[in-house]
């Protein structure tokens, strides 16, 4: 739809199949293992997760600047996890 001179191939669209099984992953290890990490961080998480799955809904009914909204709730949710860190 949206025509450009570096449109990738449909294939590489797979790598979400892998980011959305490690979001998995990640989700699973949290209720076995229970790791010891502030109840702050597991919403933060909990929060990206449930971002980084809503950001489709509104890209493909074509609200493209709502999915770049939700995109940088992820990015920020993120980078300011990981800045506490520090």
């Amino acid at each position: 739809m949206y025509d450009t001179p570096i449109t990738p191939a449909g294939f590489t669209f797979s790598i979400w199949s892998l980011i959305y099984l490690s979001w998995f992953a990640l989700g699973a290890y949290a209720l076995i293992k229970k790791p010891k990490i502030s109840k702050k961080l597991r919403y933060k998480l909990a929060a990206a997760q449930l971002l980084s799955m809503m950001w489709l809904i509104p890209w493909h009914f074509q609200y493209i600047f709502v999915s770049f909204i939700v995109m940088s709730g992820i990015f920020i949710i993120l980078w300011k996890t990981m800045q506490a860190k520090k």
